[in-house]
């Protein structure tokens, strides 16, 4: 399975994880969201049944079952500035 990393714009700390390669199935309670600009998929493994190890990953688990997973950073991963222009940290 590929994964994608995506980041809110809304909440500068929140970010997700989706198998969906455009963050279509992100919740919009977050959106707008970006996709990391030097993200490459993240791969994960062939899209089987969960067994081992990777059965009790969280990711992995509520990628599966919801679609995607959201996580919180402490530290802000970007900022908006007062003109409105974002950057990556």
């Amino acid at each position: 399975m590929s994964v994608y990393l995506f980041w809110s714009w809304s909440d500068v700390r929140v970010f997700g994880l989706t198998s969906c390669p455009d963050g279509g199935n992100l919740p919009t309670e977050f959106a707008p969201w970006a996709k990391d600009a030097a993200s490459e998929p993240l791969y994960t493994g062939p899209s089987k049944a969960l067994t081992g190890s990777n059965a009790s990953n969280p990711v992995i688990v509520a990628i599966q079952q919801n679609g995607f997973y959201l996580g919180q950073i402490s530290r802000p991963a970007h900022s908006v500035s007062q003109s409105g222009n974002h950057s990556l940290h």
